[in-house]
This record gives C-alpha cells, structure tokens and sequence, in this order.
C-alpha cells in the first residue's frame, strides 16, 4: 500500500480551498457578465472567506465542526 505523503489535515485543508477557488471563478463569471446579480456575488465572498477560514483551521489542527 502507497502511504500518502500529505498528512489528513493537509488534504482536508486543500478541499475547503479547492471549494473556495471553485467560489472564486462563479464570482468571477458573474462580473464580468452584464447584469450579473451583485448580492450574489457578495454571497460567494462570504462563503470563499468560510472555506479559506475553514482550512486554515484545519491546517493549524485548530477544533471546526
């Protein structure tokens, strides 16, 4: 069996990432498109800013549920 060489915290952490760059380009999109609904993209902030939190967290092995 191959062992992993990141640890669980550090693949944890990259998913909440992956999730808020995922975030980052429907923001993007909505932008650039006109008529694009500006509190929508001001929701995807706030969520990139959870996600980015979030892995944070679990990088430095602080408690999140």
């Amino acid at each position: 069996m191959m062992k992993n060489k990141f640890s669980k915290e550090e693949l944890q952490a990259n998913e909440w990432i992956k999730r808020a760059n995922e975030d980052e380009l429907s923001a993007n999109v909505i932008l650039k498109e006109e008529g694009g609904a500006p509190n929508t993209v001001c929701f995807l902030s706030q969520q990139m800013a959870e996600k980015y939190l979030k892995a944070f967290l679990i990088f430095h092995k602080k408690m999140v549920s």
